[in-house]
């Protein structure tokens, strides 16, 4: 704490500067503050510039209000706010996986360039690419759409949030059931996304001669959609129950996919069922944890 003096001109402006370096310039400030003194007629004055700086260091190097990490019980914004938003997000990245999809499906039937290419696994290289990337990656169709828009859109689309618990998971009460971490990744990248791209190759080798199946191409591509916004929703802003709508949904547009499916090919709705079972365990353990943590949101 500073003690109480007289301040003269020189301070005034000093304490003017450093309102001016933390607005606009704070890089600058947090070089200068930590070694901030002011000296006048003889007595030494602390400041307590240095401290704040340094709290507001701090706070940057965890994420502060300036970074992007997502944080769930401090975040601003309402649930039905985040919803819209996470709404409309989803929207556009299912329009982005169905534009990658039907872009493959042409070029690899007009372009001259791409029939020449080999096939794979019964797909032209080219629809094979494609079809591979909307089942592994289509997290990276909303990374781009969140990176390549305005800071402005950005504002309108996306949570306004601020740190959260790097522990909250960890923290928060579960079912006896609750599957072991290790299980995760190996039913999603093992099981998961295989199952769910042989479903899409043998939908699209069935369809060869006649039209393709738009309606359960698109349902397909929003159940994607849905669950990237259901971790942003319930690991990046830390709602429980928010999370237990969005995964229902999520786990309801995957069981119309697959019915979908299947009414073009019984095999195809059959790779699906696996995914069905692990996100209707995955739903269930969200579910669980809204009942078991009743003083979070």
């Amino acid at each position: 704490s500073s003690k109480l003096v007289p301040k003269s001109p020189f301070q005034r402006a000093s304490k003017k500067s450093d309102l001016v370096g933390h607005q606009g310039c704070r890089s600058r400030c947090y070089a200068t503050a930590s070694s901030h003194a002011d000296t006048t007629d003889g007595f030494l004055v602390q400041n307590n510039a240095a401290e704040q700086a340094s709290k507001m260091s701090k706070n940057r190097r965890n994420g502060g209000p300036y970074s992007l990490v997502r944080g769930g019980e401090s975040c601003p914004d309402s649930d039905s706010i985040i919803l819209v938003k996470m709404l409309i997000m989803a929207v556009f990245e299912t329009a982005g996986l169905v534009g990658i999809i039907a872009s493959g499906l042409a070029l690899s039937e007009k372009a001259d360039w791409a029939k020449q290419l080999p096939q794979l696994f019964g797909l032209p290289l080219l629809q094979f690419a494609t079809l591979a990337f909307v089942v592994f990656n289509s997290s990276f169709v909303s990374a781009i759409l969140e990176g390549g828009t305005s800071a402005a859109t950005n504002q309108v689309l996306m949570p306004n949030v601020v740190p959260g618990d790097p522990n909250w998971y960890a923290n928060l009460n579960k079912p006896s059931w609750n599957p072991p971490g290790w299980l995760f990744p190996i039913m999603w990248v093992i099981i998961s996304k295989p199952t769910q791209f042989l479903a899409l190759r043998q939908l699209i080798i069935s369809t060869e001669s006649t039209s393709k199946p738009w309606k359960a191409l698109t349902v397909y591509c929003s159940h994607l959609a849905l669950g990237d916004s259901w971790n942003k929703v319930f690991f990046g802003c830390q709602r429980i129950q928010l999370g237990a709508a969005v995964i229902t949904s999520f786990f309801a547009l995957l069981v119309l996919s697959a019915i979908l499916f299947r009414e073009v090919d019984v095999v195809a709705g059959n790779f699906m069922l696996p995914t069905c079972g692990w996100v209707f365990v995955a739903t269930s353990l969200n579910f669980a944890i809204l009942r078991l943590n009743p003083g979070k949101k």
